[in-house]
């Protein structure tokens, strides 16, 4: 049976409240140290809190803190959802820590508007086919954003290991496994190549493809990014697998140049 990753996620939060506080008090007033709204992009993982609270953290404070009455929020639609947003939580530890920051900033909480991609597997059938979808999802989104909006998204850049379905020889080298990343992010932002960034993710199990070539295409050209944190994930506790069983958690802004 499938892990309910909306419960598990959400008794996490649930656990630990003062602590969600104690991080959210840390980071108030610092978002002046990302790029500005507008033009550029936060990304967070939604991994466990353990790894995931301080992206998630900062980047709802960056939304909040640059009042505006909307945030744009691109999650990913998770096979387990069903394709039922009500369903999906790659996007609620985002939107618990946006409302509890606003009422503990008295700040007005701004509407969450909520986009989850892939809206249709199928196209992943048709590499092509999936690449013009995802641009045109990011086009569509792009086209109802107020200038000023800010843009942010979800995504856990790699799954590695027995709980993934990685066979031996596994690798156990964090850095390396964090190379593959950087070459993904490459691939979509730099160097512009959706097509090669899809088969990677589908390679390494990046489960933000669909988000961040919509993004790469609402953003525009050129782009950079660059890495604020970055941690591969022990999940083999949480999926009661042998080591190693490792997803990347990692924190990224990506901006117009």
């Amino acid at each position: 049976m499938p892990k309910d990753w909306k419960r598990f996620y959400r008794e996490e939060r649930q656990r630990y409240p003062e602590r969600i506080d104690m991080e959210i008090d840390r980071w108030s007033g610092e978002a002046k140290i990302l790029p500005d709204p507008g033009g550029s992009c936060l990304s967070f993982p939604h991994t466990s809190i353990e790894w995931s609270l301080i992206p998630v953290t900062r980047t709802a404070l960056w939304a909040l803190e640059a009042e505006v009455p909307r945030v744009a929020a691109i999650g990913v639609m998770h096979r387990v959802s069903g394709g039922d947003p009500e369903n999906e939580f790659s996007l609620d530890s985002f939107r618990h820590i946006l409302g509890r920051a606003a009422d503990r900033l008295d700040i007005d909480m701004p509407e969450v508007k909520e986009e989850f991609l892939p809206r249709h597997r199928e196209v992943l059938f048709d590499l092509d086919l999936a690449v013009s979808t995802f641009r045109e999802e990011g086009a569509r989104i792009g086209e109802g954003l107020e200038p000023g909006t800010p843009i942010v998204m979800t995504g856990d850049l790699r799954h590695y290991g027995y709980g993934y379905g990685t066979t031996p020889p596994v690798r156990e080298d964090s850095e390396d496994l964090m190379r593959d990343v950087r070459i993904g992010l490459d691939m979509v932002y730099k160097e512009k190549d959706p097509r090669g960034y899809l088969e990677h993710s589908i390679e390494v199990l990046n489960d933000q493809a669909a988000a961040a070539i919509a993004v790469s295409e609402l953003l525009g050209d050129p782009l950079d990014y660059s890495v604020l944190s970055a941690e591969m994930s022990d999940y083999s506790g949480i999926l009661n697998e042998r080591k190693p069983t490792l997803v990347a958690s990692v924190f990224y802004e990506v901006h117009k140049v």
